[in-house]
């Protein structure tokens, strides 16, 4: 936020003095932000099926393409996960003789039951 960040300094010209090196983050692309979602995932002992991969792919690209000063990057990228975790829990629930990989895959159908409301 190197806009906040500089109206923060410029309020007391004490800060400016004390704060001499600044680094610029660029925001992640969509790309990296499904990587980031399948570290996550992996790490977690999930795994993101081909139809969930292409589906947050789709929504990186539409929330990077239309992203604001409020834009949460890997927080985002975290969120949207958590949520389609919780929407296969949901799913999982009703089902008898579950395997493995029932148990770990993260579907389209969970990924697209994300909400806006949900990140």
């Amino acid at each position: 936020y190197p806009d906040n960040m500089k109206t923060f300094l410029d309020t007391n010209p004490g800060l400016q003095s004390r704060f001499t090196n600044f680094f610029l983050f660029e925001d992640y692309t969509p790309r990296q932000m499904l990587e980031i979602s399948d570290q996550i995932a992996n790490s977690s002992g999930y795994r993101l099926d081909e139809g969930a991969l292409q589906l947050l792919l789709e929504m990186y690209t539409n929330m990077y393409e239309n992203r604001d000063k409020n834009f949460g990057n890997a927080r985002t990228a975290r969120n949207i996960l958590y949520k389609a975790i919780s929407n296969q829990e949901e799913r999982i629930t009703n089902m008898y003789n579950l395997s493995d990989d029932s148990l770990m895959t993260i579907t389209f159908d969970d990924v697209e039951k994300v909400s806006e409301n949900d990140y």
